[in-house]
């Protein structure tokens, strides 16, 4: 005679740390194995927490007539991340830059890709998955919104930057005209007052010759 026995999924406590440097992300979120939670660790990541997790070992126990799933009351599971972050150059200098993030809002990362409306329980299920699903596209439009105007605001930023450069550039390399225009009369009148200075002093042998003549 063979029975079937219903699986109990576990309940959990996660506390989630950074391996890197052990600063804790989040502590005390409660959930439940096999199924999915979307934001813990990033707004576009989402942790599908599996059934097995922490498991050590399944025995069956004959008093119980049941099997048994052996796992320590805490464990530790660790998850690479690959960071897919794009990083833009939007200033002159070091460190002026911004990440550009989009999220994952597949199907599947949205968990709709196997909505089940056949029964009234499941229907009510797929209810909050698309009401999450419609949170979660409405919250990656708004980051990528907030990216869009910080860029345009960048842009108008380094116009003005271009203008007020060329502007000094300007200064640098092109003449004063006023400046040279006063410039050049000051040394016209100089020249002229020489040029009259100098037919003076040649005037003068003359006029002493004529008074040694008479």
């Amino acid at each position: 005679l063979f029975r079937s026995q219903e699986a109990e999924e576990a309940s959990f406590r996660l506390t989630i740390s950074d391996a890197h440097n052990g600063k804790t992300v989040s502590t005390g979120t409660k959930v439940q194995a096999g199924s999915r939670i979307n934001g813990i660790i990033s707004d576009g990541i989402a942790l599908d927490i599996s059934g097995d997790i922490g498991i050590n070992q399944i025995r069956y126990s004959g008093e119980r007539g049941s099997f048994e799933a052996i796992r320590p009351s805490v464990f530790e599971q660790y998850v690479h991340l690959v960071d897919s972050t794009a990083q833009m150059q939007i200033g002159a200098n070091e460190g002026e830059d911004m990440d550009i993030q989009l999220g994952d809002i597949s199907a599947r990362a949205l968990d709709i890709e196997d909505i089940d409306v056949r029964t009234r329980l499941s229907a009510a299920r797929s209810i909050t998955k698309l009401d999450n699903a419609i949170h979660k596209v409405s919250s990656q439009r708004s980051t990528i919104g907030a990216q869009i105007n910080r860029l345009e605001h960048t842009i108008t930023n380094l116009d003005v930057a271009s203008v007020n450069l060329t502007s000094a550039r300007s200064r640098i390399i092109d003449a004063d005209m006023a400046k040279e225009m006063m410039e050049f009369t000051k040394l016209n009148i100089l020249l002229q007052a020489g040029f009259s200075m100098s037919a003076q002093a040649n005037q003068q042998p003359n006029h002493v010759l004529k008074l040694l003549g008479q």
